[in-house]
């Protein structure tokens, strides 16, 4: 892909700049969750086999049993309704809605989802998003029908908030100041920081801030 192959689009389909047609059924699914999604600065929605197979079963959910796994603790919806192709507005709104305040939406029978603040963040969800489903496809063969080995609920949140706090330093724009679920998060992890350096712990640093201008799409300014 080229920089020419980008269409620049408005709000209502109409091509602005490009030189090829626009596809409808990813207009509709991007225009509505743009539209009632404000924070979804870039939408990414892929058919990447692994993720796309585990939302092929009845049921199928992403099972926390992977560290990569454990990083989309919390942030994940579940589409289980397929109503064919997204032709027309009422189905693009209706997947739109399913995303909620999550990160990440799995479509049954059709593939998944990924909103995010920046282009570069989205293909790194979709990069680990597809690691973590390789894993458990490969797991399951491997336990030929016994039950995969699940992380306990507080150590699933524990490493969530390690991954999207902690490593503020690799990903900033995870520790913004969005949802109540992200500022929880920042709290806690701020905490177990804390709690690490009182305990000797070498290289535990004090927490770090992170602001940002709600209305700038800019990177926050972190002060130590």
């Amino acid at each position: 892909m080229l920089a020419e192959d980008i269409l620049l689009i408005d709000g209502t389909g109409q091509l602005l700049d490009g030189r090829h047609t626009l596809e409808p059924t990813a207009f509709f699914i991007h225009s509505w969750i743009h539209r009632l999604n404000p924070r979804a600065r870039c939408v990414m929605h892929t058919h990447m086999p692994y993720a796309t197979a585990l939302t092929l079963g009845e049921g199928g959910r992403l099972a926390w049993c992977n560290q990569n796994a454990l990083r989309f603790h919390g942030r994940i919806a579940d589409d289980d309704d397929y109503n064919g192709l997204a032709l027309e507005e009422t189905e693009g709104r209706r997947i739109a809605s399913m995303v909620g305040d999550a990160d990440v939406v799995f479509m049954a029978s059709h593939g998944v989802t990924v909103v995010a603040p920046t282009v570069a963040w989205a293909f790194d969800e979709l990069y680990y998003l597809e690691r973590a489903c390789m894993h458990q496809a490969l797991a399951q063969q491997q336990a030929d029908g016994r039950p995969l080995r699940t992380v306990p609920q507080a150590i699933c949140e524990q490493v969530a908030r390690q991954i999207t706090c902690a490593g503020v330093d690799l990903h900033p724009k995870l520790c913004v100041d969005r949802t109540p679920l992200r500022r929880a998060h920042a709290d806690a992890a701020d905490r177990d920081r804390v709690a690490l350096r009182d305990q000797g712990v070498v290289n535990a640093p004090l927490p770090a801030v992170a602001s940002t201008d709600e209305g700038s799409p800019g990177p926050p300014v972190r002060a130590q």
